[in-house]
């Protein structure tokens, strides 16, 4: 096996996001993220207890946590659904109260949100995601189960897109082999 054998090229990666209403209980995830980087893994710690005796002996292999974590980086475009739901999670899970806003007299189309910040016993407790890194034939696609958003960051710069970044907890991951390529949704809008 040579050096970059096992390298995976990451244009034809996705990454599609859903929302789910129970903590872990993984659902669709249609809305398609156009990501700059993605770092999602999981880590397995475990302990090894030997056994010293005439030689060191492997004696017993503890397993101790399971770390499903991590960062997702994008140009922020306000009409795509994945960037709303990782924004509503942020905030606390989905909204709270959505009504006109009084004195609104140019279009009627302005809207008053409200969130619930942190309070994660609404609608939505925690999004879900389908990720595959590399192409449909040498790629590993994951799901992740009930991912909520721990930190979520905004850049920008004088004649510079609006760069969000987040930093992601999970409950769960699975490797799959399913492939959602061809049904994930995500519009051509400018960004921010």
């Amino acid at each position: 096996m040579s050096v970059g054998d096992g390298a995976l090229l990451g244009g034809l990666s996705y990454l599609g996001i859903g929302r789910e209403t129970t903590l872990g209980a993984f659902n669709t995830t249609l809305a398609g993220l156009d990501f700059i980087s993605s770092s999602l893994k999981t880590q397995k710690d475990s302990k090894i207890l030997e056994q010293i005796e005439r030689s060191r002996t492997l004696s017993k292999r503890l397993h101790l946590s399971k770390q499903i974590g991590g960062d997702l980086s994008w140009y922020f475009r306000p009409m795509e659904t994945a960037d709303c739901f990782l924004i509503q999670n942020a905030f606390g899970g989905a909204l709270a109260v959505s009504t006109t806003v009084t004195g609104e007299t140019v279009g009627g189309g302005g809207k008053d949100h409200v969130f619930g910040i942190g309070n994660f016993d609404l609608t939505y407790s925690s999004l879900c995601i389908n990720s595959r890194k590399g192409g449909s034939t040498g790629g590993k696609a994951w799901q992740y189960h009930g991912v909520r958003v721990d930190q979520f960051t905004l850049n920008s710069a004088i004649d510079e897109p609006l760069m969000c970044s987040v930093t992601l907890v999970c409950k769960d991951s699975t490797q799959v082999s399913s492939n959602i390529e061809t049904q994930l949704t995500t519009t051509s809008n400018p960004i921010l």
